[in-house]
């Protein structure tokens, strides 16, 4: 659990520096500094990196439901929490 938690925290954070990253390439796009196709790619790997923090999400949540499946504190209908 706790090495799916640290995973899923690298994985936030590296999709908020390219959050930061598209923003910063927008600004110069739109004050004449860069081409419109230079955000292409930034995107493209913001979307990359929204898909690999939702598989991190889900392999932490399912780490979770292992584990409490162990400590016999298993319910099937209870939502996880953190």
């Amino acid at each position: 659990v706790v090495a799916a938690r640290k995973n899923l925290q690298a994985q936030i954070e590296s999709e908020k520096r390219l959050e930061v990253l598209v923003e910063n390439i927008k600004y110069l796009i739109e004050h004449q500094q860069l081409a419109g196709s230079d955000l292409l790619q930034p995107l493209a790997q913001l979307s990359s990196q929204v898909v690999s923090r939702l598989a991190a999400e889900q392999t932490y949540y399912d780490s979770l439901q292992d584990l409490k499946f162990a400590m016999g504190e298993w319910d099937e209908n209870a939502p996880c929490e953190d």
